[in-house]
């Protein structure tokens, strides 16, 4: 899986802006985008979901999407990310290592599940319609 980004490309990043971890992360990673390649966006303000995806996807897993329409889901949203924010460009080529994509897929998950116990106040259900 390769990341694109031109130096024209932006990408968006979704995200639960409901979730006090994901806010966080998203805090954090938002100042490493040196050269504002992101758009950091919460799904609660979207009037639809984007292309190929429901609301339950929007609530159980953020997703980096491209001009093209390419989404990467969860751990392979933080790899893509890794290659485009300068600060993280060190860890990147241990993100691809083999195995690692399964290891780190499984403590994205296993977080993402849990992100209500993390930091708290995360409300996991919505009332929206599963699709859109």
């Amino acid at each position: 899986m390769s990341v694109n980004c031109t130096k024209y490309e932006r990408l968006r990043l979704y995200y639960d802006g409901e979730c006090n971890l994901c806010v966080k992360t998203v805090s954090v990673l938002s100042r490493m985008d040196l050269r504002k390649r992101v758009r950091w966006i919460a799904y609660q303000t979207l009037q639809e979901p984007p292309a190929g995806l429901g609301w339950r996807d929007l609530e159980r897993s953020v997703y980096l999407e491209g001009d093209d329409g390419r989404l990467h889901e969860g751990f392979y949203a933080f790899r893509a990310l890794s290659m485009l924010l300068p600060p993280l460009l060190p860890i990147a080529p241990a993100l691809w290592l083999p195995g690692v994509a399964k290891i780190g897929s499984a403590v994205y998950r296993l977080i993402a599940r849990n992100r209500a116990k993390i930091l708290g106040g995360c409300r996991l259900a919505d009332n929206r319609p599963d699709d859109a």
